[in-house]
């Protein structure tokens, strides 16, 4: 999914600025994942890995993330027009 949307992006003329994203999860921890995650989103997208940056939250036993029945994760990403 991520290639496509990298070639979607690049035949629409745009190029990646940043990605933030969150995962939020009881379980597992993220922390000891968290850079390799990032080394392979940047080298699917062609970015530096210091455009990408992805944090671990828990919902403190709140929601069904926090009663462990699933995981959420959010993305924010900041394009701009190549020239």
């Amino acid at each position: 999914l991520l290639s496509f949307v990298k070639e979607l992006l690049r035949n629409k003329g745009f190029g990646i600025n940043n990605i933030d994203s969150t995962i939020v999860a009881e379980e597992p921890k993220f922390a000891p994942h968290i850079a390799k995650m990032k080394k392979n989103i940047a080298k699917t997208l062609g970015i530096e890995e210091s455009l990408v940056n992805i944090k671990g939250k828990t919902e403190e036993g709140l929601g069904f993330t926090g009663a462990k029945k699933g995981i959420s994760a959010y993305a924010v990403c900041l394009l701009h027009k190549e020239l």
